[in-house]
């Protein structure tokens, strides 16, 4: 020791005292933190700088009795500068309005009416609890020591900002429903924050929001992201996990609606009415989503997403409905749907808006099968959208979505025809016409030259998107072929429990054992009862008398098995574009390998697709693939006996087999984020157990 120092200086180990709270990157290292907003430790290595509340104890303070008043005050006011919350009056205004419209919400075309359980609802109930008090803040929790403990928490798909939201939109959502203008800049691998959540043992949600979107697109767009499970979640289908995946989603659905409604408030309406009523639109203060869709877009953007998500997650088809014809409304008074062919930093993102909102309005149609169809008017002048890889996507795109509502007409006609005993002559000509258009563009939707093009593990958003949109429009294509040949080939008789879209749902009569010769008998008034897939004795051979009621003698150009080789071929395309459509790939290779997850060939172990707006045609697909199966097993089973060459062979049981596998595979990776898709995919997948267990 040296003359003049002190032992105690002797002892002291640093120059400065170590801070009070260190982040929790240096925490994990255990090496010295500067309590810097951004450490410099984490800015060398380039790590996350997060501060999380110490729970090793700290100065013990006299407790304090406040009043409700002053504690929501203090709530507010902790908030500042992290996120704003949601208005709760207004908030619960919305709902009591949204519980309203519930009770007048008809049942989906097909799809699974959604039910929430006791503890979902509790769930539910705690996160919008949360929302309305303003506790729904960044609240940390140290996933360090929660880990070292052996303790396990689900995880919902969460984002840190605006920016990283948009990029994940262009990961799972940009692909199968291009909504937005070519992403501002590269887009890498996904980042959801690894931020464990979950229920307590009293069933309360330890909800935490790391942060708030604040574009209702946004928050639109989160809602779809909520539903996809997490790649750290340890158990992503637990009924737990589950449940808060649900429950963060509807959240954020609600949130997006409330943020409708705040975009769509002029600031003079409360202080100068009389001032407002000179402004025809508000304009939000706040920066843009995206930097080359205007601010006020956005609201449409959002309005179309959550138009898809009460389709897809709830089951609900009238809110579907009102959500796209929001946006159109919103849309045309825009003049959107008048645009000429001035260009600039807009142009991109004013078309995809207004043709994607059109598009989601007659999509309504198609689905529904009873709403009133929108075709294109001439007043419609603004031009397509483009791909640079593909300049006609888009304008293929839509003539097939006109051919779907014109073929979904058709199918309407038909039924009221048959109804009324009516003649099925100009039928008969409306279908020829139908299947030459539809043939005329599946050609041009397959020249040479534009598939090619396409990379499938390429990860520009824009190519991939191209690729869909062209596998879309075959899709719609093959689909209106089945709705234009069904009745000729199986006399539209149906075999699923529940209506899907415009197939009708099977009258449910008594089911026979299956050890008993009794099947089910007609209904005196000729229509045919069957339980789903239950009998073969009521399939329609060629020389039926329903099928005949439009044979080639009254005008139809087409015979009963030429029709059903339509459906056959239309449905096998269906199944293999399903099979070929693009899944998301989030990760890099890198990223798998610290994660711990893997690539499979298994389209199960994929991940979910998103916006499943071609259900309607997998069920086409489907049902002509079964129709066509007992079809033929009846025409065999009635030569038994007889020296001939069986119809359904074994090459053709295969097609069949397969084609409804790949059709049960794109329902079930739906129906991992999307909850409503589940009836569809259950009436599918247990017709297909049933066929070929015969």
């Amino acid at each position: 020791m040296e003359p003049g120092q002190s032992s105690t200086e002797v002892k002291r180990k640093f120059v400065k005292p170590p801070v009070k709270l260190a982040c929790l990157a240096c925490r994990g290292s255990r090496i010295r933190c500067d309590g810097k907003d951004i450490c410099s430790n984490c800015v060398n290595k380039g790590k996350e700088c997060t501060y999380l509340p110490s729970k090793r104890g700290g100065p013990r303070r006299r407790k304090v009795v406040r009043s409700a008043a002053s504690h929501h005050d203090q709530t507010q006011s902790n908030g500042e500068g992290v996120q704003a919350t949601l208005s709760s009056e207004h908030d619960l205004e919305t709902l009591a309005v949204f519980n309203a419209i519930d009770v007048l919400s008809e049942q989906g075309r097909g799809i699974k009416e959604i039910e929430t359980p006791p503890d979902t609802q509790r769930i539910v109930e705690s996160i919008r609890a949360s929302f309305e008090t303003g506790t729904a803040r960044m609240q940390p929790r140290d996933t360090s020591s929660s880990q070292s403990f052996g303790e396990v928490f689900p995880r919902v798909r969460l984002y840190g900002g605006e920016q990283e939201i948009l990029s994940a939109y262009y990961v799972f959502i940009h692909n199968y429903y291009p909504i937005f203008p070519p992403p501002p800049h590269s887009i890498g691998a996904d980042h959801p924050l690894n931020f464990p959540t979950g229920v307590s043992s009293k069933g309360q949600v330890n909800f935490m929001l790391p942060y708030e979107p604040k574009s209702p697109a946004s928050l639109a767009i989160s809602a779809i992201l909520a539903l996809l499970p997490h790649p750290r979640d340890p158990d992503p289908f637990s009924t737990e996990s589950i449940q808060l995946r649900k429950a963060y989603s509807n959240n954020f659905a609600r949130a997006a609606l409330d943020g409708v409604e705040q975009d769509h408030e002029i600031e003079e309406s409360s202080a100068n009415p009389a001032g407002a009523l000179q402004k025809q639109f508000a304009s939000p203060k706040r920066p843009p989503l995206h930097p080359f869709l205007p601010v006020e877009l956005e609201v449409l953007i959002a309005l179309m997403i959550l138009s898809v998500y009460e389709y897809a997650q709830r089951g609900n088809c009238m809110k579907m409905r009102v959500r796209a014809g929001e946006a159109y409304v919103l849309a045309m008074g825009m003049g959107l749907h008048k645009l000429g062919l001035e260009t600039d930093m807009y142009t991109e993102g004013r078309r995809r808006a207004w043709w994607m909102t059109y598009y989601m309005l007659s999509q309504c149609g198609v689905v529904s099968a009873s709403a009133q169809m929108v075709p294109l008017d001439p007043a419609f002048t603004t031009p397509f959208p483009s791909f640079p890889s593909d300049p006609e996507a888009w304008s293929i795109f839509f003539e097939s979505q006109q051919i779907l509502m014109t073929a979904t007409q058709y199918v309407k006609d038909q039924k009221a025809a048959v109804k009324s005993g009516g003649s099925l002559a100009d039928l008969c000509e409306r279908m020829r016409q139908l299947d030459s258009v539809i043939q005329s563009n599946l050609v041009h939707s397959k020249l040479p030259g534009r598939i090619s093009m396409f990379r499938h593990h390429d990860n520009d958003p824009e190519l991939v998107a191209a690729q869909c949109m062209r596998q879309a429009t075959q899709i719609k294509l093959y689909s209106s072929m089945i709705k234009t040949h069904r009745f000729r080939a199986f006399s539209d008789i149906p075999i699923f429990i529940r209506k899907h879209c415009d197939l009708e749902a099977a009258e449910l009569g008594f089911a026979p054992n299956p050890s008993s010769p009794e099947t089910d008998s007609p209904d005196p008034g000729g229509s045919t009862k069957l339980s789903c897939c239950s009998s073969m004795d009521d399939i329609p051979l060629e020389d039926s008398s329903i099928a005949d009621s439009g044979s080639t003698e009254g005008g139809c150009s087409f015979t009963n098995e030429e029709s059903s080789q339509r459906c056959f071929d239309a449905s096998l395309g269906i199944s293999h574009l399903m099979k070929s459509l693009p899944y998301p790939r989030p990760y890099e290779s890198n990223v798998l390998e610290q994660i711990n997850l893997r690539s499979s060939s298994d389209p199960l172990d994929e991940q979910s697709r998103t916006m499943p707006l071609f259900c309607c045609c997998v069920m086409q697909s489907s049902y002509a693939l079964l129709m066509l199966y007992y079809k033929y097993r009846v025409m065999d089973d009635s030569f038994i006996g007889n020296d001939v060459t069986p119809v359904l062979t074994e090459n053709l049981k295969d097609d069949v087999r397969q084609g409804l596998q790949n059709n049960v595979n794109a329902l079930k990776n739906y129906s991992k984020a999307f909850e409503a898709l589940d009836g569809m995919r259950d009436e599918v997948e247990g017709a297909f157990l049933i066929a070929f267990a015969m």
